[in-house]
């Protein structure tokens, strides 16, 4: 396990990068993101059981396709606590509580999987899906949010036993 914390930049950032495993770290109280991912295909990585809280950007922010997102918690960051612009990715129980923006942003993507996340108390959305199609949200639960407990813009998307309550 490290500790990564208090950095000026990232605490945690690939670039261009593939077949990468962070597992069981715990990021925060970096100027920017914990956990990024971006620039480049970004294939097959796997970001699982981190804790990306209290951080000036967000906590976990992925560009790419074919990768997982699995058992990380991302609370109280400035931004969103998970920002994805996925392909083909499995992002499931995740929690993404009390963030400034959305608790788990798919700003972009499509074919991904969204099952059993937690999303609540963020100031804007609990769960935003952006331009994205052929998404599948399952079991998420998106609940006392700012805005939207689960906000869509794309087409084909299938939304399956979720839980949205008390969002404004």
């Amino acid at each position: 396990t490290n500790v990564v914390s208090s950095n000026i930049f990232f605490g945690i950032h690939f670039s261009g990068s593939s077949n990468n495993v962070i597992q069981a770290n715990t990021v925060y109280g970096n100027m920017y993101n914990g956990i990024t991912i971006t620039n480049g295909l970004n294939i097959n990585n796997k970001i699982i059981n981190n804790i990306a809280n209290l951080n000036d950007g967000g906590g976990i922010e992925l560009f790419g396709q074919h990768n997982i997102l699995i058992g990380n918690i991302a609370n109280m960051n400035n931004l969103s606590g998970i920002f994805l612009n996925v392909v083909y990715t499995n992002i499931s129980n995740n929690m993404a509580n009390n963030n400034n923006l959305d608790g788990i942003s798919l700003s972009s993507g499509n074919l991904n999987n969204l099952l059993n996340n937690s999303a609540n108390y963020n100031n804007q959305n609990g769960i935003t899906g952006g331009i994205g199609n052929n998404n599948n949200f399952a079991h998420n639960n998106a609940n006392y949010n700012g805005n939207n407990g689960i906000y869509l813009i794309g087409a084909n998307n299938n939304l399956t036993n979720n839980v949205a309550n008390a969002n404004n």
